[in-house]
């Protein structure tokens, strides 16, 4: 019956939620999103959301690479107020459809520079593999099913910006993204005070990297990392998430 009936219970919730629907995530931030996330629920990633929006503040910039839905932008949108930013970048198409959706509901469209690129070490393209939503990833080989999607490097597109946190969510892509944005990185200047990483260790060996090459790069930046627990990392071997701080800064 369930089968039958959805169809038309989707179109009557997309009928009377124009404006979206309001979640308020983890407690902590009320923010609406698209009706086609009917199903999401308020519990989102708690210890990391936790963090993260603990450290923005009224003016900060925010850069959130693999953006998916956009709940972390929206919420670090309103974090961050007028006299701040956000720039999210997404490449999937289907997500990046439902960032804007959710960016549009919350009025925000102005407020986040949302980007429908893949961030890596180059400008150009990259092969791009469609998984199960935020499963999709860039992979080194390409088979008949991935397609081309344009990349960016942050050193290219916020060049002479100063960001105070950024997130990284590319489901293995992870060193990719800091070796284009090396020169932000090592700019003690403009280098942000706290980078969010989620960190795919099982995907990296395709790819030529290792969780000691990836802590050797973020240590060569400036950075220490630890884990959400604020405990020191010195390996990689698992799915987690790691935090990297700007040595020297509060």
């Amino acid at each position: 019956m369930w089968t039958l009936t959805r169809p038309i219970y989707r179109g009557v919730l997309s009928a009377v939620a124009r404006g979206g629907l309001e979640r308020n995530i983890n407690g902590q931030d009320l923010i609406r999103v698209s009706s086609r996330l009917y199903t999401l629920g308020e519990t989102y990633e708690p210890a990391m959301w936790t963090q993260l929006m603990g450290s923005l503040r009224p003016g900060s910039v925010f850069v959130d690479v693999g953006a998916c839905l956009g709940l972390y932008a929206v919420a670090a949108a309103r974090r961050c107020g007028p006299q701040g930013r956000v720039v999210a970048f997404e490449p999937e198409p289907s997500l990046y459809a439902l960032l804007v959706e959710n960016l549009s509901v919350n009025r925000l469209e102005r407020a986040v520079d949302a980007r429908a690129f893949a961030v890596g070490d180059r400008d150009g393209d990259v092969v791009f593999r469609a998984g199960r939503g935020a499963e999709s990833q860039v992979v080194p080989v390409a088979d008949a099913t991935d397609r081309a999607l344009p990349c960016v490097q942050l050193d290219s597109v916020l060049d002479g910006t100063k960001v105070d946190v950024m997130k990284i969510d590319v489901e293995g892509y992870e060193d990719f993204v800091l070796r284009g944005a090396q020169t932000l990185l090592s700019d003690d200047s403009r280098a942000p005070s706290v980078v969010f990483i989620e960190v795919h260790p099982e995907a990296w060996p395709a790819f030529g990297v290792s969780g000691q090459s990836m802590l050797a790069r973020l240590e060569g930046l400036g950075y220490s990392v630890v884990d959400l627990a604020g405990n020191p990392v010195d390996q990689i071997v698992e799915y987690g998430t790691v935090i990297a701080r700007r040595r020297g800064r509060p």
